[in-house]
């Protein structure tokens, strides 16, 4: 009888442990969201568009910022041959409501800058129906200058608390002045860095198919 009544103890502390396992995973995993890879100010992504193929995203904004989007086709594939394809894509922007912003046809690269009107989701579409036996690679790169918008910086958000004389002075002003500056211009130089790798590796691609074709005739 001991034994049984132990076994049946054992088995209840067990059955509970399980229970209070279950309920804290189920919290923690109910306050974990992944992070949309579109809520930062700058995202680049390499895709490839099949062949009569069209993706598109949606890049939240706020009104009185900057969106700007930059995007490069970087190679054409016909499946494993060795064949020289046309790089170019459509591309659109359309507004919040679905207004056409931007409609490029037949393009291979394009930098577009547009001051939001309309606050929510702008899309953006990269079209390859044009080709119907080859994929494209496109890099692009999604900006939103926040500048221009009414959300408060870091600096004023009143984590970092300073003393009375120091919050007034000429000079803390002066340095934080110069700090954003510094700031937009590593984002910029950033950016630049992006887009002449970019540059780089469709060049390459565009030589290595030029010499490969040159070996078969030769």
């Amino acid at each position: 009888m001991l034994c049984a009544g132990v076994a049946r103890s054992s088995r209840k502390a067990v059955a509970l442990d399980l229970l209070l396992f279950a309920i804290v995973f189920a919290t923690i995993l109910g306050s974990v969201r992944p992070k949309d890879v579109f809520e930062d100010a700058e995202t680049e992504l390499t895709i490839t568009l099949r062949a009569g193929g069209v993706e598109c995203f949606h890049q939240p904004t706020k009104h009185g910022q900057v969106l700007e989007v930059e995007y490069q086709v970087l190679d054409a594939n016909f499946g494993n041959m060795e064949v020289q394809q046309s790089m170019e894509i459509n591309f659109i922007l359309k507004s919040p409501t679905g207004q056409e912003l931007v409609n490029d046809q037949s393009r291979t690269e394009a930098i577009h800058r547009h001051e939001v009107k309309e606050p929510g989701d702008h899309t953006l579409c990269f079209d390859n129906s044009m080709s119907t036996v080859s994929s494209k690679t496109v890099y692009f790169e999604v900006y939103v200058d926040k500048a221009g918008s009414q959300e408060e910086d870091e600096w004023d958000a009143g984590e970092i608390q300073y003393s009375p004389e120091l919050i007034y002075n000429d000079t803390y002003k002066d340095i934080k002045t110069v700090i954003k500056k510094v700031h937009e211009n590593l984002n910029q130089v950033t950016h630049y860095q992006d887009t002449k790798r970019a540059h780089e590796a469709r060049d390459r691609n565009v030589q290595e198919h030029n010499f490969t074709r040159v070996n078969q005739f030769s």
